[in-house]
């Protein structure tokens, strides 16, 4: 994305808060049992810290990647960004995208559950919360971006690459 492009849309979409202090109260318990029986049979002092940093290594990456998900839409492409150091990025082409409709789906049944996730037919989805948003095709592909307001998102790719989105009853999985 260049730093000349006008930005049409530009949302984060994080965990609930209440998921998000769940989260963080297990990780905080995790880390604290881990202490507990580290030190309780007194090891070695390099065996002592093992627990708690196998916990910090696995868990402080996932705590920068998961909370987030950021969704752009500039005038070349739809940017969907991992967390809050958006370490992680898929991009849309518009130019390249055949089509573009809002949609509701079951993160559950469709993909089995929120995240970066695969679905039936190569479908991907792209999720933090909810069961709404918008799906883009690109290369016979089907994206799926979940977002709390998919009529904004419309607008923007709408705004961005002057195609109408497809109506959201067109399913391009059924045939005749």
């Amino acid at each position: 994305m260049a730093a000349s492009e006008y930005t049409f849309y530009d949302r984060r979409f994080s965990l609930a808060w209440p998921v998000t202090l769940l989260l963080a109260v297990a990780m905080l318990g995790g880390l604290a049992a881990s202490l507990a029986e580290s030190m309780g049979a007194d090891p070695q002092p390099p065996v002592r810290w093992l627990g708690p940093a196998c916990f910090a290594v696995a868990i402080v990456p996932l705590a920068l990647f998961l909370p987030s998900i950021r969704v752009r839409v500039t005038q070349s492409e739809v940017v969907v960004s991992w967390g809050f150091l958006e370490l992680l990025n898929s991009r849309f082409s518009l130019g390249s995208m055949q089509r573009y409709r809002k949609v509701s789906f079951s993160p559950l049944r469709d993909f089995g559950g929120w995240g970066w996730r695969f679905g039936r037919g190569g479908a991907r989805c792209y999720n933090m919360r909810g069961n709404r948003g918008v799906e883009l095709t690109i290369a016979g592909t089907r994206y799926i971006i979940g977002v709390d307001d998919p009529d904004e998102l419309v607008h923007a790719i709408e705004q961005a690459t002057g195609m109408h989105a497809a109506s959201p009853h067109d399913d391009p999985r059924r045939t005749g």
